[in-house]
């Protein structure tokens, strides 16, 4: 029988696919599902890395010598490794919350239902490859459960010590607004960011969400100013 019969075989037929599982665990049919995989990344601190896992409803932070497996991706602080949870996975993941799983496992609410982030990017990216990318002047746009405000700065935005939301890099305006609107499920329209400037702005929630976290890119950097809410 070709490879394509037998495949037809067993979908014509639940009893052989129930024994094809057997013979593949030994004669047994597992009970228990296979364990899933939790997205992780790290970061180093002198010899030690630090991990942040995310599961489907808590963050924990563990350590090891070693890079353990299944790591995502490795970045240079935990602010940079925070941001890149919250965008790829719409998780509330800042570093208070990370510093708090130290003790022990701690929620991971999505950012619909937090509210609460700072989103910034490069607002001239010619200008930074002719200087220097920490003096570049950098676009941010703080969500609250008030709403939006926008504004810039020099250098790369960092939140004041304690600030509940992530900081999240994106590569630019356009991402910002995909962003706000399949993670924070903000009803953002064309030009609203740019009245938000230097003010804050309520917002909509978007009725229906279907668009996934694939399409939103973003960079990830070292913190070098500050950007309190509400400056």
């Amino acid at each position: 029988m070709t490879l394509k019969g037998k495949r037809k075989a067993l979908n014509d037929n639940p009893q052989a696919q129930i024994s094809a599982i057997a013979a593949a665990f030994g004669g047994k049919v597992p009970v228990k599902p296979l364990t899933r995989r939790s997205p992780q990344v790290a970061w180093k601190e002198g010899d030690i890395y630090h991990i942040a896992k995310l599961t489907r409803t808590r963050l924990y932070h563990l350590t090891s010598e070693t890079i353990p497996r299944g790591t995502a991706a490795t970045f240079r602080d935990p602010i940079s490794a925070c941001g890149y949870l919250a965008q790829r996975y719409y998780r509330k993941v800042s570093l208070p919350d990370l510093q708090a799983a130290t003790a022990g496992p701690v929620s991971a609410p999505t950012l619909a239902e937090a509210q609460q982030a700072i989103i910034c990017w490069i607002q001239d990216w010619s200008q930074a490859r002719q200087s220097d990318i920490m003096m570049t002047t950098w676009q941010y746009c703080i969500v609250s459960p008030d709403g939006i405000r926008s504004g810039t700065t020099q250098g790369k935005p960092r939140p004041a010590e304690g600030y509940p939301g992530p900081l999240i890099v994106v590569s630019n305006v356009f991402s910002c607004k995909q962003l706000l609107r399949r993670a924070f499920q903000l009803d953002i329209q064309d030009g609203q960011l740019r009245e938000s400037f230097n003010k804050m702005m309520a917002m909509s929630k978007v009725v229906a969400v279907q668009e996934n976290a694939e399409n939103v890119s973003g960079r990830g950097d070292s913190d070098t100013s500050s950007l309190r809410d509400g400056e």
